[in-house]
């Protein structure tokens, strides 16, 4: 696309339009349902507000800054909700003129834990709409990793799947989320946990905020969350204070729930 016509076509959109491009650029991947969900307010797939979502969402493919992923979430039988849209080339150049290439198709695995990670997001949003507590900063990958000085001298980088502070009346809360598919070994999940450990010591967080956030780990089942806390077992102290295991549909309710106590 040249780039008068992507001024032309900038000059057109409608602040819900922007949205749409800002959340996805954000999320990477988003199912239409989702998108609708979050920045439409819809409730139902089959209520007003889903169709003004696939009304603009449709717009926005014909313009070619939104595209489908090429596979759905649960087979062609999920219909519309099952829809991954991705930014295209076009859409990032909107966001940032440096990044031009739209994501390739994705592993089963990869597709998913990146539709949990937009799906726990949409679900903060829903939560804190209507009460007294806000959300004072979401961050998504690559945005929330966190680079500090490792115990040999070089530069380690951690890499939570989310970082959010959410704003009570009185307090904030701060959290890093690993979101959990069962697709990790338990050695992986400990070396994931002694890698907050050592962020943690470092005090590199602590001295830019004051406090270190929790680390949750989402669970999909009762049986893997088991597991998890099995293998977050038997660390430093410190982890029996750092680290939580909630099931993924409790996670943004829990969330909420500490930052209004």
């Amino acid at each position: 696309m040249s780039a008068s016509r992507l001024r032309e076509i900038s000059s057109e959109l409608t602040d819900q339009d922007w949205a749409v491009v800002r959340f996805i650029a954000s999320t990477r991947l988003a199912t239409g349902t989702q998108l609708a969900r979050r920045l439409w307010a819809s409730e139902d797939p089959s209520d007003a507000h889903a169709r003004a979502a696939r009304r603009a969402l449709h717009r926005l493919e014909a313009q070619k800054l939104i595209g489908r992923l090429g596979r759905r979430l649960g087979g062609v039988r999920a219909g519309s909700s099952s829809i991954v849209y991705r930014l295209e080339s076009a859409g990032h150049r909107l966001i940032s003129p440096g990044r031009k290439k739209p994501i390739a198709a994705t592993s089963y695995d990869t597709l998913a834990h990146t539709l949990a990670v937009t799906e726990l997001l949409v679900q903060l949003h829903e939560h804190t709409a209507h009460g007294e507590l806000e959300i004072a900063s979401i961050q998504t990958e690559p945005g929330c990793w966190r680079r500090f000085p490792g115990a040999y001298g070089g530069l380690v980088t951690l890499k939570p799947d989310l970082f959010a502070v959410l704003a009570g009346p009185v307090h904030q809360d701060r959290y890093f989320v690993e979101v959990d598919l069962a697709t990790e070994s338990p050695a992986r999940i400990r070396a994931k946990a002694k890698r907050y450990l050592e962020h943690l010591l470092t005090g590199t967080e602590q001295r830019a905020h004051g406090a270190y956030p929790r680390v949750v780990f989402t669970a999909p089942h009762l049986d893997r969350a088991a597991q998890l806390e099995t293998a977050l077992g038997g660390l430093d102290p410190l982890a029996a204070k750092l680290f939580v295991v909630w099931h993924f549909d409790e996670v943004a309710g829990r969330m909420v729930s500490e930052a209004t106590a």
